[in-house]
Formats: C-alpha cells, sequence, structure tokens
C-alpha cells in the first residue's frame, strides 16, 4: 500500500509520515530521536500544566473551605441569635397571648355573669313595679271612685237638722258652711 498524501492526513501523522522514510534510511533511530524530542519539549509543558491545575485545585479547595468556614460561622451566628433571642420572645408572646385568651375569657365570662344577674334582677324588678302598679291601679280607681262620690254628696245641699229651736251658727246654712280642718 502506498502512503497516504499528507493532506489527508491529520497534521501531526502527515508531518511524521512524510518524514518516516528519510529517517528510517538514516538508520532507524529517526522516530525514537522525534518521540525523544517530544517527550523533552512536552516534559516541562506537562510538568507546568499540573503545576498550574495544582495550584488552581488548592486554590479552589482553600476558597470552597474559607467559603464553608464562613458560612458555617453566619449560621452558628443566625443559630445562637434564633435560640438566645428570637425564641424567648416568641415563648413569651405565646405566654403573654395565651393570658390574655385567659383573661378576656375570664372578663367575658365575669361580665355575662354580671350581665345576666343585672338583667334578671331588672326584669324581676320591672315585674314587681308592674305588679306594683297594677296593685296601685285599683286602689286608685277605688280612691278616684270615692272622690267622685263624696264630691257628688257636697254637691247635694246639706242636710238640716229637723231640730226644734236649731239655727245654724253664723252661715246661711247652705253649702258655704266651713269645715274646720282634720286633725291627725
Amino acid at each position: 500500500s502506498s502512503p497516504l498524501p499528507c493532506s489527508r492526513l491529520p497534521c501531526h501523522l502527515a508531518c511524521t509520515s512524510n518524514r518516516a522514510p528519510a529517517m528510517a534510511q538514516r538508520g532507524g533511530h529517526g522516530f525514537a530521536a522525534s518521540g525523544d524530542t517530544f517527550r523533552q519539549m512536552a516534559k516541562p509543558l506537562a510538568d507546568e500544566l499540573i503545576a498550574d491545575l495544582d495550584r488552581e485545585h488548592s486554590s479552589e479547595i482553600d476558597y470552597l473551605y474559607n467559603e464553608q468556614l464562613q458560612l458555617r460561622a453566619e449560621l452558628a451566628r443566625v443559630v445562637q441569635l434564633m435560640q438566645k433571642e428570637v425564641v424567648p420572645r416568641e415563648k413569651l408572646m405565646h405566654e403573654l397571648f395565651e393570658g390574655m385568651t385567659t383573661a378576656f375569657e375570664h372578663a367575658m365570662g365575669h361580665m355575662d355573669g354580671h350581665m345576666k344577674e343585672y338583667l334578671q334582677k331588672h326584669k324581676e324588678m320591672s315585674l314587681s313595679s308592674f305588679a306594683r302598679r297594677e296593685a296601685l291601679i285599683n286602689p286608685m280607681m277605688d280612691m278616684e271612685a270615692g272622690l267622685n262620690r263624696i264630691a257628688e254628696h257636697l254637691g247635694h245641699a246639706a242636710v238640716r237638722p229637723d231640730i226644734q229651736g236649731w239655727s245654724a251658727k253664723g252661715g246661711s246654712g247652705g253649702g258655704g258652711h266651713q269645715a274646720s280642718p282634720p286633725r291627725f
């Protein structure tokens, strides 16, 4: 088989394939010498690349480790703040809320009891007043009827005694007679 033209091979293979017959004619040391040269040139570059990668890796590791330490320190600070400040305040707030709820319920129960007692007392007083008023209506009506009867009787002429020799003293004897004030 004939060697491929240089343009159809990859660059690094094409270059060595054109030189291969010439190197082989010079004693067969062309490939070995070429490989040694590559290794000699590549070794410092490979060492530099590995050193750069190692530095970059170490730098990344250091950065990530320091970031982890910072995050842990911040998290520890937040946890301490929450435990020392927020949780006690939250507990106090819940205790206050429970106390206020209990006091409100107690006050509402107390007020409800007083309101029921007041309404019951007021209802009883109202019923009692109504009963007293009702009880006073009959005597009032009786008194009014009695006064009407008295007024009607006073509207009649005074009865003159039918006694011989009796005469009314000091007056005409007809309704103009003044009564003496009542004695109690």
